[in-house]
């Protein structure tokens, strides 16, 4: 059984996904609530599956004393945040370890990011568990996950017209070629969910899934084209 393969995905994953409009929509959204939160001026931030470095990159204007790691065991991936990390002079630590194997001290963490992430993994509810534990009592918890099965034509369209009103016609056709292989993996993704290789799940079904692994919701909400679950949740 075939799954998305995350470093044929990291090639093109900034120019294609990041320029999606609810791709940017999702990180305005945690940028957004960040000065309701309140965070100490040295908050310690984990982001998990931090692919690109997208999140935190976003997130080191307001927060510039913060203490940032990033946490993904795609080399691919961590290659190009540390490349993105190095231009913006950002002082992050990069750790290349499964999510449930990282040696991260237990409390230590003022927010935890996961985008994106829970779906893929084999023990979702064990990982909702884990973080429960990194996280201080107080701490925040910001995690979005893709739940609904994946309608590649829809993303397609979505991302395309994105493309073309950020740069125009002819470079829009040379990104979707030169980048092709981003959709390549997405239909994969789509095969992989229906094979039941990843976590399918309604709100109320992720709702549950949190309630019932230490998590006490905040805010719950769709994004992404409404394909997406957002929620932010501190320690019950």
């Amino acid at each position: 059984m075939n799954n998305i393969d995350w470093a044929k995905y990291a090639v093109g994953y900034d120019a294609i996904c990041g320029a999606s409009q609810a791709y940017k929509e999702n990180i305005q959204q945690l940028v957004e609530r960040v000065d309701q939160w309140r965070l100490p001026p040295q908050a310690r931030v984990l982001d998990l599956g931090a692919g690109t470095g997208a999140y935190i990159s976003s997130l080191s204007e307001k927060l510039p004393d913060a203490q940032f790691t990033h946490l993904d065991y795609n080399a691919s991936m961590n290659a190009l945040a540390s490349r993105k990390y190095r231009e913006l002079a950002l002082d992050v630590e990069i750790i290349e370890s499964p999510l449930l194997c990282a040696e991260i001290a237990n409390y230590s963490q003022d927010l935890i990011i996961c985008v994106n992430t829970l779906y893929t993994m084999q023990r979702p509810l064990a990982m909702l568990r884990r973080v429960r534990r990194l996280l201080k009592p107080d701490g925040k918890f910001f995690v979005v996950d893709f739940g609904r099965e994946m309608q590649l034509n829809k993303w397609s369209v979505h991302v395309i017209v994105s493309l073309l009103k950020q740069y125009g016609f002819t470079p829009t056709m040379g990104l979707l070629w030169r980048y092709r292989e981003v959709f390549r993996q997405n239909r994969i993704g789509m095969h992989a969910q229906r094979q039941g290789s990843y976590w399918l799940h309604s709100a109320a079904e992720f709702a549950h899934a949190l309630e019932t692994n230490g998590w006490c919701i905040e805010e719950l909400a769709t994004c992404y084209l409404g394909d997406c679950d957002l929620a932010v949740c501190r320690p019950s």
